[in-house]
């Protein structure tokens, strides 16, 4: 891990962001999360748990290790931003680095991003940034995207958009489930082979 100020104070559960990437410190890492690099140019929300001053490590940028930073530019028509450490599961859909996790409402992007590895614990953690307006009614739906199949899935879970809104964190992800696949119609086949002696198949 990259030491992104100096100081020796932060504690489990210290937080920042920018408008597009957060990190959450860690005992025993140091932060980890989407944030990447910090710009002296750029402002950051920092919320700590205890008091102190903090300064650039002399010579560098300060910076944070994790994913790619996505170019899209939907997230401008947003004021307010909030983040999710998500995990998610789907009956037979293998989670790697190159799926998606997407949030929409009222089926505008709210925001998506890929997994990566949590070291602590070696799990995939998808660091998913939200955006929002903090209207009334901004109810955020999800789907992931497999890319070793190019399927999406509809995931069960619904949240509400709340400006800075943290919810889960890398060791206690907020779980996303795929809704059950049903069919859309039922077909039975003729039975083979036909007569049969001693036994048939029955497709359907």
């Amino acid at each position: 891990t990259i030491t992104a100020f100096t100081n020796d104070s932060f504690v489990q559960g210290d937080y920042i962001k920018s408008q597009t990437q957060d990190a959450t410190y860690y005992d025993g890492y140091g932060f980890y999360g989407s944030l990447v690099t910090m710009n002296p140019l750029s402002g950051y929300l920092l919320k700590v748990g205890n008091n102190g001053s903090f300064n650039y490590v002399s010579g560098s940028l300060a910076s944070f290790i994790m994913n790619d930073v996505d170019q899209d530019l939907y997230y401008k028509e947003y004021e307010f931003n909030g983040s999710i450490r998500a995990s998610v599961n789907i009956d037979n859909v293998n989670i790697d680095e190159n799926d998606i996790l997407y949030a929409y409402s009222n089926g505008d992007l709210r925001g998506k991003v890929s997994p990566v590895e949590f070291p602590l614990t070696g799990d995939l953690v998808f660091s998913l940034m939200v955006y929002g307006n903090n209207s009334n009614n901004e109810k955020l739906d999800f789907e992931l995207y497999d890319n070793e199949t190019g399927k999406y899935y509809t995931l069960k879970e619904e949240l509400f958009f709340n400006k800075d809104m943290i919810i889960g964190d890398a060791y206690n992800t907020f779980d996303f489930n795929g809704l059950p696949i049903l069919p859309s119609e039922i077909e039975l086949l003729p039975a083979y082979p036909n007569p049969f002696n001693p036994i048939t198949n029955i497709s359907f």
